[in-house]
C-alpha cells in the first residue's frame, strides 16, 4: 500500500480522499467525503489489520490459547 491512498478503504471511492490531520501516534490520517469516514494507509495497532479475525482463528485453531493469540 502507498502513503497516498487513490481510494477510500470503506466504500472504494476513487478521488474523494483528502488528509484529516495525524493519529495520536503520529501517522497521516485521511477522511473519504463521500462515505464520510477516516481511515490510515498503515495502522500501528495490530487490531486495526484487515485480516486480524483470521489471524485469531488460525491461532487458536493450531492450539494457541487466547491469552497467547491476543499478545502476538
Amino acid at each position: 500500500m502507498t502513503d497516498n491512498p487513490s481510494a477510500c478503504h470503506h466504500c472504494s471511492e476513487a478521488n474523494s480522499v483528502r488528509k484529516h490531520g495525524k493519529a495520536r501516534s503520529g501517522i497521516q490520517r485521511y477522511y473519504c467525503s463521500v462515505c464520510r469516514k477516516t481511515f490510515q494507509v498503515h495502522y500501528l495497532y495490530q487490531g486495526n489489520e484487515e485480516n486480524i479475525l483470521q489471524q485469531i482463528k488460525i491461532g487458536l485453531n493450531e492450539g494457541d490459547s487466547a491469552l497467547i493469540s491476543a499478545a502476538s
